[in-house]
């Protein structure tokens, strides 16, 4: 009974959808729809009786993996816009670079491509396509915040205090690329598309 998951990472098999909390004990209902029809039945999740964990110490449990997951939801939705934004530059650059007075244009779409690559290399490590590649490069704030969750939910107890801070200092990290996505896409996208259309095409979307 886990609550759903996070985004999934695209362009990748290793990286996976950050998983969801353990849902609390307490009341739930469940539906089920055929056509027209419905039913509902409620149902009570209870905790393991040997386990003297209170229901507070457990809900900030709850509240830390959602956090977690959440943040690393962020990271992959960041790194999935860099990528889509990426395929659609390499399309355009050579296209506008074909085109009487697309030079600029194309060299725009090529920085700006450099800098979408820094900003995800900060994110994730797209190296990482076999468990044998982490031995070979460095972990990025992904797969470190990523590391996470199962020491949080090892045990039915709250957060240790290193759990917390640990999850603050990448979570905080993750301010800084995240921002930078959102300023390229806010300036240089804006100044790109601006660019493309005076030469009477379409745009690139983010």
């Amino acid at each position: 009974m886990f609550h759903p998951p996070g985004s999934k990472m695209v362009d990748t098999d290793f990286h996976d959808r950050p998983g969801g909390p353990l849902a609390m004990p307490g009341t739930y209902t469940v539906r089920l729809d055929v056509g027209d029809w419905s039913a509902t039945q409620s149902f009570d999740l209870v905790k393991d009786p040997r386990v003297t964990t209170s229901d507070e110490d457990l809900q900030e449990q709850f509240d830390l993996m959602t956090q977690i997951r959440d943040r690393l939801s962020d990271i992959a939705d960041g790194v999935n816009g860099c990528r889509s934004l990426k395929k659609q530059l390499g399309e355009w650059a050579g296209h506008l670079g074909d085109m009487d007075g697309g030079a600029d244009a194309a060299a725009a779409a090529g920085a700006l491509t450099d800098a979408l690559t820094e900003v995800e290399e900060q994110l994730v490590q797209p190296e990482f396509t076999t468990p044998g590649d982490t031995l070979n490069y460095r972990e990025k704030l992904f797969e470190k915040l990523d590391s996470l969750p199962p020491v949080v939910s090892s045990a039915d107890a709250r957060p240790t205090k290193q759990s917390y801070a640990v999850f603050e200092k990448l979570s905080g990290q993750a301010e800084g690329p995240l921002g930078e996505l959102a300023r390229l896409i806010e300036e240089d996208l804006a100044a790109l598309n601006e660019s493309i259309a005076g030469l009477g095409l379409g745009a690139i979307h983010a």
